[in-house]
């Protein structure tokens, strides 16, 4: 026979009601007991408590009489014996294993101060902002006086640091286009004088032994300000010199020098703004087989926000959770751009993270974007190889080569028909991105995946006409997890092939979406 709640009570609740309480249970008089649910209650009572400060809340009779039956066994009483202890205030803050670092920087990591009710949400918060410095490789905060009857406690902030300095060098072989070397080499020091301060120093290159035959290089020198106005403002100061190859068919390659100083705060542990203050790039596009004539130079320069929003469990290795991102860009002659670029640039996207079964995972991520042209000049437009939406490549849809007339929109949809021709954008154009993949294991940290990728670009010009506006594509990968990511090897199978187009490109990478 069923076991029905007859009755339930609650002593030694002095500072939450008893209707408060009985509203945040899952129990009422008239119910069957469900054993899963009256562990619950006691998860949601300590709760409700430690969020207001009484970390050391406990239920006395949890474990002995909390629950008492009838004769037949089918009428239950609970009573719940509360221990409320002492509302925990924030007497002073003590901290410990901090020998570089400075105890301000700590300090404005921290999510309470002297003479706040502190709550295991703070706490939890505090550990992950102050780890997600990179400065400590451990992080633990306690009161001193725990599991005592002082309300007014010291706080105890113990870390361990790490190592400062950062040096980083790897060589490597890809089959992007049939053999392509590549290297790095990095150094930095994140944390000058225990100020927090870093500075960095980055350089990749790569060198296509079968086709291309031409170096490409891509510098980054960055500076942090971590505390600016000793407030969580971040100032963001970074250089960067690159020249790639941008166009495989037209032997095309692209120069640029770019300096961005932007703002970035943490408003939540979740949620990141950030505000490019000023964004330059300087671009030349020159053909390197005819004695690199120039085919085009100008100036972008732009200011804009980002706002990300990180519900991930792992953001390297990520299981469940969301992660989303929303940009707007805005570029004017006044600001320093040609004087035949004036334009908005807005992108939006979401990442899903699905966990199927035990370490079995289904991500799904969709991206939206939208450009449009201001500049009303007859001579006025986009830029579309430096802004406009392309889809194709590992990073958009896979299965297919970026560079290459496989993408859409390619050359010939955008009407460029030899090498000294561009494409400025005078009207607007959009973008959909849809990407989907169960993650499985295989052995180990070996990994196995499925993925279907499919997206779309559209352009309002009477002029322009995309001859195939969707593409997609699914295949297969093998990856190996590292501690900071994955990496990939993978197939991917056009479902639409054309002509002249292959049927697969294999791709090999670091990192997922």
């Amino acid at each position: 026979a069923l076991t029905f709640v007859d009755k339930i009570n609650f002593q030694g609740n002095e500072h939450v009601s008893n209707q408060e309480l009985m509203d945040l249970i899952e129990l009422h008089p008239r119910v069957p007991l469900e054993l899963y649910k009256l562990e619950k209650s006691i998860e949601k009572i300590k709760s409700k408590y430690q969020s207001l400060g009484y970390l050391e809340v406990n239920i006395l009779n949890e474990k002995e009489s909390l629950v008492s039956y009838d004769e037949t066994n089918t009428k239950a009483k609970l009573n719940y014996i509360i221990s409320e202890g002492p509302q925990i205030k924030v007497n002073s803050i003590a901290i410990e294993g901090n020998f570089f670092t400075k105890d301000k920087i700590i300090l404005i990591e921290l999510e309470f101060k002297k003479g706040d009710i502190l709550t295991p949400e703070k706490i939890e918060d505090s550990i992950a902002r102050l780890q997600k410095t990179g400065f400590f490789n451990t992080v633990d905060i306690k009161t001193l006086e725990q599991r005592t009857s002082i309300a007014n406690r010291t706080v105890l902030v113990k870390v361990s640091e790490r190592e400062p300095g950062l040096f980083a060098l790897g060589v490597g072989a890809t089959n992007e286009r049939t053999a392509t070397l590549r290297g790095y080499g990095g150094v930095g020091y994140r944390n000058i004088y225990g100020t927090g301060r870093g500075i960095s120093a980055r350089i990749e290159g790569k060198y296509n032994i079968t086709d291309i035959k031409y170096p490409e290089v891509k510098l980054i020198l960055g500076y942090v300000e971590p505390y600016l106005f000793s407030s969580r403002l971040r100032g963001r100061v970074n250089a960067s010199f690159s020249k790639y190859v941008s166009d495989y068919e037209l032997k095309k390659v692209s120069e640029s020098y770019q300096y961005i100083w932007a703002l970035e705060k943490d408003f939540t542990p979740h949620v990141t703004g950030i505000f490019e203050v000023y964004n330059l790039e300087s671009y030349r596009d020159f053909l390197y087989q005819k004695n690199n004539e120039t085919t085009q130079s100008l100036n972008i320069a732009s200011i804009g926000p980002t706002i990300d929003i990180d519900f991930r469990d792992n953001p390297f290795l990520p299981t469940k959770g969301i992660f989303a991102r929303w940009n707007l860009e805005y570029a004017t002659p006044p600001l320093g751009s040609t004087d035949t670029i004036k334009y908005y640039r807005t992108t939006g996207s979401i990442t899903h993270y699905w966990p199927l079964v035990e370490h079995w995972v289904w991500a799904h991520n969709v991206q939206l974007g939208y450009l449009e042209n201001l500049n009303d000049r007859p001579d006025g437009g986009v830029p579309y190889s430096k802004k406009g939406f392309i889809l194709g490549g590992r990073s958009t849809i896979r299965g297919f080569e970026a560079g290459t007339q496989e993408v859409v929109p390619n050359n010939e949809d955008l009407n460029i028909r030899n090498d000294t021709d561009v494409f400025n954008l005078k009207t607007n154009a959009t973008d959909f991105l849809f990407k989907s993949e169960v993650r499985f294991p295989l052995y180990g940290n070996f990994y196995g995946g499925v993925f279907y990728d499919g997206g779309a670009v559209y352009i309002s010009d009477q002029n322009i006409h995309i001859s195939d506006n969707y593409r997609d594509s699914v295949g297969i990968g093998l990856r190996y997890n590292t501690p900071v990511g994955a990496l990939n090897m993978e197939i991917g199978k056009k479902l639409d092939r054309k002509e002249n187009e292959s049927d697969v490109r294999y791709h090999l990478s670091f990192g997922t979406f």
